[in-house]
């Protein structure tokens, strides 16, 4: 439960699911770089959740000017077909550094839980399945045995 009281009422935030959070100015100030992040996604390597979700990751410097090297900001996304023909909708679902206060912890990825973005979108459009392989470090997860 959070403290409000403490952390003061002015950062209270009730989602759109009627849960209460803490608005982060430092989380909100990254938001500002989705944009350009966004933009270079085609290219990007895209990583299996083990949901129906997906993550990329922005490290350090590379765009965040201040931030350590080994800083990760973490992109959590879904992609569904649009309404129109080999269109898609992109949807970020969450954006933070993965730091000590992230409520999940990290996953070390091997190459076969790696996809580019740019063949998700591609077979996306397509309607092709879209599954991490067999001997992926998520599939071993499931299963017990990472």
């Amino acid at each position: 439960m959070i403290d409000f009281h403490a952390l003061g009422y002015e950062r209270l935030i009730i989602d759109h699911r009627k849960v209460r959070r803490v608005f982060h100015a430092g989380r909100h100030a990254l938001s500002f770089l989705l944009p350009d992040i966004i933009a270079s996604i085609a290219d990007r390597r895209c990583f299996f959740t083990g949901r129906e979700n997906f993550l990329t990751l922005e490290l350090g410097s590379v765009v965040m000017p201040g931030q350590t090297t080994d800083m990760r900001y973490e992109i959590y996304f879904n992609v569904r077909k649009g309404e129109g023909k080999n269109t898609l909708k992109l949807f970020i679902e969450s954006a933070y550094v993965r730091d000590e206060d992230a409520d999940n912890r990290a996953v070390n990825f091997k190459k076969a839980d790696k996809i580019r973005a740019w063949k998700l979108f591609l077979n996306t459009t397509r309607g092709a399945s879209i599954k991490a392989a067999r001997n992926s470090a998520l599939s071993m997860r499931k299963k017990g045995r990472v």
